[in-house]
């Protein structure tokens, strides 16, 4: 849902002394069930590369939502290690 201030009237009158006009709009989610069976999360993993954002090494991960469902507040606990081995970097 979005809401938007409604415009008034009076203000179309006042516009050509004003440059600049600010203006507002919500936007609210919403989750619709047909029914009362939770849907449960499900996220995947594509892909891992090395990469440089601000001139720092970085790890980046991609990570797809495959569920109809919203995740809030994900926090991820990731451990490296290299192709083949179970021992942490």
């Amino acid at each position: 849902l979005q809401e938007k201030e409604k415009e008034n009237s009076n203000k179309a009158k006042d516009k050509k002394n004003v440059s600049i006009e600010n203006r507002y709009s919500y936007v609210v989610g919403l989750v619709l069930n047909e029914n009362d069976n939770a849907v449960e999360q499900h996220l995947e993993l594509n892909e891992v590369a090395p990469g440089q954002m601000n001139a720092r090494n970085v790890i980046t991960a991609n990570i797809q939502n495959t569920k109809p469902m919203l995740v809030n507040q994900l926090s991820i606990d990731a451990k490296v290690s290299r192709k083949g081995s179970s021992e942490v970097l």
